[in-house]
């Protein structure tokens, strides 16, 4: 007998996310991401948006996010795994170091709103090398 009250479908093998972005793309990319992990956590309701979005919470740090969540342990897990996947540069270091640290002194794998915090810390703090910077417009020559 179906259950029409039903909010759980099945989660998804992965948690596709789109590849890093410039700096000027962040914010696109970063709605990519919501989208990606609201559909690929198989659910009707948006409790998933809720909880990916506490990493936007003013003042969060990496290790806000390090104890699981018993509800979406499986899919913090496929966030971690994706974005391992995609960081490169000074950033894939800050991640790679998150991973090593909780490993080898926690004895844990990272959770995936604690990577996920590092790359939206990275991107507001300007560190990306691509992040744009406003130029003085050219002097202008106009006779008074």
């Amino acid at each position: 007998m179906p259950n029409s009250k039903r909010t759980h479908g099945e989660e998804a093998d992965e948690v596709e996310l789109p590849a890093l972005p410039t700096a000027s793309q962040f914010r696109a990319w970063k709605t990519s991401v919501y989208k990606s992990v609201l559909q690929a956590s198989g659910r009707e309701d948006d409790k998933v948006l809720s909880w990916i979005r506490e990493v936007e919470t003013p003042g969060a740090k990496p290790e806000d996010f390090a104890d699981k969540t018993k509800e979406f342990a499986t899919l913090d897990r496929k966030v971690a795994a994706s974005l391992t996947r995609l960081a490169q540069g000074e950033l894939g270091r800050q991640i790679t170091q998150r991973n090593d640290e909780a490993l080898y002194k926690e004895c844990r794998m990272a959770r995936g709103r604690e990577l996920l915090c590092i790359v939206f810390r990275y991107y507001a703090t300007g560190k990306s090398r691509d992040f744009f910077q406003l130029e003085r417009p050219p002097e202008s020559h106009f006779e008074r």
